[in-house]
């Protein structure tokens, strides 16, 4: 745990003063939302705490110091630059509540109402550890009705309990790519943690894995920030559908266990925390999360990291867990320090409002006031009389079984070796495939590697009420086909294995590599893993099996990364199964992926690199005082680093392979309406503008194999270099099941937001600039339909607006360019030579065309309409006045039939994806771009229902086709289009 949050939001509450008066000696006399007096007393100067928070200090007897006073306006423009300013902030707290919240906000502000100064700090301060029945508690305060929290541990289950369940870890439930089983696994939780008693469920664990061999990186959702945004929302909702407050964490930049407490992570502003303890980092705390992200809920420390009373709460801390300064210390930075604080002056009455308000309105929010059930558990003694023993697990087992088997990842599959058929003989080697000597919760918080792996260590663990290991299981299996089982689970007794393996139908190797919370040193590795190898003479087992047996299938149960150069291209090798920690099914979820019950659709959650050196980042390991922490890879994690530094990896993000295979076709990007108002200020990250879907991307996708399975379908971005942004982003993802033969359109929608960077100097989210390709894959490095098929162009010529970007034609054609729609900076008259290619396609179309269709395409080509009906009588002559050339087609069933017959063919998808767009291009209003939504039929009922399309100024090739299409638009139909549309935004 680091600096938790609750994933929901609130809004301050603010102090309002008279101005009139000089303010006293430790008088507030300034910050956001402040509106009293702000002329400090002769003898002490108005000096800034943070941006929430002035005081009267004791300064020159001469001088005194006036601030203005703050202001709320209904929206903030943050500073051009980022250069620090010692006026006084005018940004508002955050955005107002609406909805549930508000009602839970005005419930919550009633009950504060009530209760002294005392009983408001009390809220924030626990009770000090091992002082209540959960790792974290609050007292009660029965003026209220209120019975105090119950915090407890962990992501993957309720720790410190009996009779309940431990599901497949954060790492796991990513790599099915699947936000149901997110929801389901988040609801699952949600419910047992309920059924103990508890308030709030510390999870789901949200930092990015950085650094492959990080401790914690298990807990969370991968390397990829899409993916894990995804995941975590849903868990989020998942959870607090049951009732239970979700802590997301950790809040912010906790990515390594060693020097955990005493490191300042640097960072660059765009990718967010420098020399400031995360708890009294009034930027993060204040700034980010309650103003600009608008987050209305409270903010507590992780356990012991609150450094201070008085600061860290003007920071915008709002819980201290466990409460005590140390660990047995009996003093705390809140309670009755907290209470002084406010008396003399130091932090203020509204503030401690805030943060009052905050708490109980997340517990008025999820129905904590009403019938939610009391603590039944004691985290420090099982069997104390305290313990009720409830069984909370309910059918549990059969979705933690089902996440078990989506998460695995088919990583090689040599010559189908995978699904086994009808081994007689089976060898199954390593000591991951079997029990734990010392008893599946022998090690304290699983501070051990015996067995097979399901679970990290640390905080992050619960109890296991069954382990299926995988020898288990496979002999269950074996019995029921007639097969039989030998094994060898000792990894370090080589020629056994190798014995055991020899002259068997498959040999299964089962290898491992753990990691967990600094608190606990397993086997040297003190939470962060030492290297990124197979723990236990990993590489030398496998290579002993392989040498003996020609069917060796090697399954890794692993925290995260590990390299496997030293045994993957083995010709004897045929099949790897990345299982992670599958939780307490794990045996059940092995067998059901390796004998085709459960067809393998997990994705890797992050890129598993031929070296270590590969990785962008790595543990920090030596140092003393405060440790720094550089994070000069800035947003270039993971496959974004490959990516950015033409690195090769073993094995990229989002691949996995199936038993069946799949086929993608026919992808169609439709923009939505450009212009608006890119708005600033508490609470901007939220607006519709920014967030609401802008992009459709549709594609199709086939089921081309022999049996059932499931594909994920990935959609990455491809912004310019210029940019400065990572090469490649995924911004969405589909998990698709498919019969044989069946197929299906997949739909992804796409928002302003995917396609904005953080704007350093403007503070805000801007579009990013130049071209910016669409593509669909199966993995972050196989393109099924490329970056080249669409994509979206932002030109910043007058604001923003959004360009179609169609594939090339073929190198040979000829270049032609949209003229006089173009925007002033591209106003452009073409050559001779141009204006004749594009007369001669619009020709092609129609030979005849009126007055009126004259004058459209002699706006399109830069030349009179005199020069175009010239041009059009000397070619009807030369054609015989009656016949046209049939070049690109004559009808629109031609296009399909070229579409149809070669989908392999860049020209063939601009052509559908171009004219598709022509077709449905109805939006209902001229000068506005169709909306994702707004998609008709063709042609349109009236001109004022053309929509405007943009194609921005395009590579050499691709012109000629697009002036194509706008004059085969023209010729056929009879109605004005303009090409290019340029709006304020």
């Amino acid at each position: 745990m680091s600096t938790n949050t609750w994933l929901t939001l609130s809004i301050a509450l603010l102090l309002v003063q008279s101005a009139s008066a000089q303010q006293p000696i430790y008088a507030q006399c300034g910050g956001i939302g402040w509106t009293g007096g702000t002329t400090c007393a002769s003898g002490t100067v108005c000096t800034k705490i943070n941006d929430y928070y002035y005081q009267c200090l004791a300064g020159s007897a001469t001088t005194t110091t006036t601030v203005p006073p703050s202001t709320t306006p209904a929206s903030c423009v943050y500073p051009t630059t980022s250069a620090p300013t010692s006026s006084v902030p005018t940004t508002t707290s955050g955005p107002a509540p609406t909805g549930a919240w508000a009602t839970a906000i005005t419930k919550a502000k009633a009950a504060v109402a009530k209760l002294t100064l005392s009983e408001k700090v009390s809220l924030g301060t626990g009770v000090q550890w091992e002082k209540g029945h959960c790792v974290g508690n609050t007292p009660a305060i029965s003026s209220i009705n209120f019975p105090g929290l119950c915090l407890q541990d962990s992501p993957l289950g309720v720790r410190f309990a009996d009779k309940v369940s431990v599901f497949p870890a954060g790492v796991n439930t990513a790599a099915t790519f699947n936000r149901d089983l997110f929801r389901q696994r988040g609801a699952a939780l949600g419910a047992e943690f309920k059924g103990k008693g508890v308030n709030v469920a510390l999870g789901p664990a949200m930092n990015i894995a950085r650094v492959p061999a990080a401790g914690r990186n298990w807990e969370g959702f991968g390397a990829d920030p899409y993916l894990s945004g995804e995941a975590a929302y849903e868990t989020v909702i998942g959870i607090q559908s049951q009732g239970v407050q979700a802590c997301a964490k950790h809040y912010l930049n906790n990515e390594q266990e060693h020097f955990r407490e005493s490191s300042s992570s640097n960072v660059d502003d765009r990718t967010v925390v420098n020399g400031t303890y995360a708890c009294e980092n009034n930027n993060i705390l204040n700034n980010l999360l309650k103003s600009e992200l608008g987050f209305q809920g409270y903010v507590m420390s992780d356990w012991w990291a609150t450094h201070s009373g008085a600061t860290s709460v003007n920071a915008g801390l709002d819980m201290t867990m466990p409460g005590d300064i140390s660990l047995g210390s009996g003093t705390t930075y809140f309670g009755s320090n907290l209470v002084n604080s406010v008396n003399s002056g130091q932090v203020s009455q509204s503030r401690i409002d805030d943060l009052a308000t905050r708490i109980l309105a997340a517990w008025y929010l999820v129905g904590q006031d009403s019938g939610y059930p009391a603590v039944n558990f004691d985290s420090w003694n099982i069997n104390d009389s305290f313990n009720k023993h409830i069984d909370v697990q309910g059918d549990h087992k059969t979705l933690i079984r089902t996440i078990g088997g989506a998460s695995t990842v088919l990583l090689k599959n040599k010559n189908s070796a995978l699904p086994l058929k009808t081994p007689s003989t089976i060898a199954v080697v390593g000591n991951d495939a079997g029990p734990n000597s010392k008893g599946i919760n022998g090690c304290t918080d699983r501070g051990c590697n015996d067995g097979t792996l399901a679970q990290g260590w640390g905080s992050g663990t619960a109890e296991y009420p069954y382990l299926v290991n995988p020898l288990d299981a496979i002999k269950t299996k074996a019995s029921s086909i007639g097969a039989t089982v030998t094994s060898s689970l000792s990894d370090s007794d080589i020629n056994a294995a190798a014995n055991a393996a020899r002259g068997k139908d498959v040999a299964l190797v089962f290898i491992s590599a753990d990691s967990g919370e600094g608190y606990i040193t397993v086997e040297g590795n003190a939470g962060d893993r030492n290297n990124l190898q197979a723990w236990h003479n990993g590489d030398a087992l496998v290579a002993a099996v392989a040498a003996v047996n020609k069917n060796t299938i090697v399954v890794v149960h692993t925290v995260g990364q590990i390299v496997m150069e030293p045994w993957i291209d083995h010709a004897n090798v045929t099949a790897v199964l990345w299982a992670g920690l599958q939780g307490q099914e794990a045996g059940n979820a092995v067998v059901d992926v390796l004998w085709g019950a459960v067809n393998p659709s997990g994705r890797l959650p992050y890129t598993i690199a031929k070296s270590a050196s590969d990785y962008s980042a790595s543990i920090i390991t030596s140092g003393s005082g405060i440790v720094q922490i550089p994070y000069t890879e800035g947003l270039k994690v993971d496959y974004r680093a490959f990516d950015a530094n033409g690195i090769t990896p073993r094995f990229e993000f989002g691949f996995g392979l199936s038993y069946t295979t799949f086929e993608y076709s026919n992808l169609v990007v439709t923009p939505g309406a450009s212009g608006g108002t890119q708005p600033t200020g508490p609470g901007s990250p939220l607006s519709s503008w920014l967030q609401d879907p802008w992009v459709k991307v549709t594609f199709t996708l086939k089921n081309t194999g022999a049996v059932a399975g499931t594909e994920i379908p990935q959609l990455y971005i491809s912004p310019p270099a210029s940019s400065g942004e990572p090469p490649n982003a995924l911004k969405g993802f589909e998990n698709v099941s498919l019969q044989p033969g069946a197929s299906t359109t997949v739909t992804i929608t796409l928002s302003r937001y995917d396609f904005s960077y953080w704007n350093v100097a403007g503070q805000k989210w801007s579009l990013i600039s130049g071209t910016t390709s669409v593509w669909v894959g199966s993995s972050s490095r196989s393109k099924k339909l490329t970056g080249l098929d669409a994509g979206i162009r932002i030109n910043n010529h007058r604001g923003a607006s959004t360009r179609i970007l169609l594939p090339p034609p073929p190198p040979t054609s000829v270049h032609c360019r949209l003229l006089k729609s173009m925007a002033p900076a591209n106003d452009y008259r073409p050559d001779k030579r141009e204006a004749k290619n594009m007369l001669k396609k619009a020709f092609e179309r129609n030979p005849h065309p009126s007055r009126k269709q004259m004058e459209a395409i002699s706006v399109e080509c830069g030349r009179s309409v005199e020069t175009v009906a010239k041009w059009f009588k000397q070619e009807r002559e030369k054609y015989g006045n009656e016949e046209k050339p049939q070049a690109l087609g004559s009808s629109q069933s031609t296009i399909h039939e070229v579409r149809d017959r070669d989908l392999d063919s860049p020209v063939s998808l601009v052509r559908t994806a171009s004219l598709n767009r022509l077709r449905r291009a109805n939006s209902g209003t001229s000068g506005h771009r169709a909306s994702s939504e707004q998609w008709g039929q063709f042609p349109p009922s009236s001109a004022d229902d053309i929509p405007s399309m943009a194609f921005g100024e395009l590579h050499k090739q691709q012109h000629e086709l697009h002036c194509a299409m706008a004059m085969y638009h023209l010729a056929t139909q009879g109605l004005p289009m303009s090409l290019t549309h340029d709006t304020e935004a």
